[in-house]
């Protein structure tokens, strides 16, 4: 099992994954994070767990495992089993592990989310972040594609990330699919809200 993710600031690619590579025989297991620095052409890879640990087929696993990365810092997430279940992290700098420090310019908006979803009659809380001074669009729409509000309508945000609270009731949302919308200049982004 193995999960990914691209670094938005630099657009490189990190995933992690369980390998047993080390071992000839048996059910011994390490944990491995990736990375491509050129859109996925080549990988290369390096184990991060400290301790190797074997499964146990009578405990449910799962798949348990994740990453994030965020301007050069990689979060990778794992479970390991040695008589219990247990969770595990690191945070890494990329420059620790010989990958380049991405000097890119590209601006970027990103838009995450919303939580909790499903919506049950409470809160849900917009996530976005942009990566310098613009213009933005949140946009809030129905299942078929009609504008029901306009969050934010060409509004300037600096630098940074933002929240957005979304209070169902007050746009008189029914039960249904709904999506919002991010936009900023030629960028759009997309997701899905389901409202109970």
């Amino acid at each position: 099992m193995s999960w990914m993710t691209v670094d938005q600031t630099t657009g490189y690619l990190y995933g992690t994954f369980y390998d047993r590579r080390n071992f000839t025989s048996g059910d011994s297991t390490d944990v491995y994070l990736a990375w491509s620095i050129d859109g996925g052409q080549t990988f290369t890879n390096v184990k991060i767990n400290q301790q190797s640990f074997a499964p146990d087929p009578g405990v449910f696993f799962g798949d348990y495992i994740g990453i994030s990365a965020v301007n050069n810092v990689i979060r990778p997430v794992w479970m390991e089993y040695h008589g219990v279940m247990s969770a595990w992290t690191s945070l890494v700098e990329s420059t620790l592990l010989g990958i380049p420090k991405s000097t890119s310019t590209a601006k970027y908006i990103g838009l995450e989310q919303n939580y909790p979803n499903p919506v049950n009659g409470s809160s849900t809380w917009i996530k976005f972040n942009v990566s310098e001074r613009c213009k933005v669009n949140l946009f809030l729409y129905d299942a078929m594609g009609k504008l029901l509000a306009k969050l934010y309508d060409n509004e300037v945000f600096e630098e940074g990330s933002y929240d957005y609270i979304l209070n169902p009731s007050s746009y008189k949302l029914a039960g249904g699919v709904y999506y919002y919308t991010l936009q900023s200049n030629e960028t759009l982004i997309s997701r899905k809200m389901t409202v109970f």
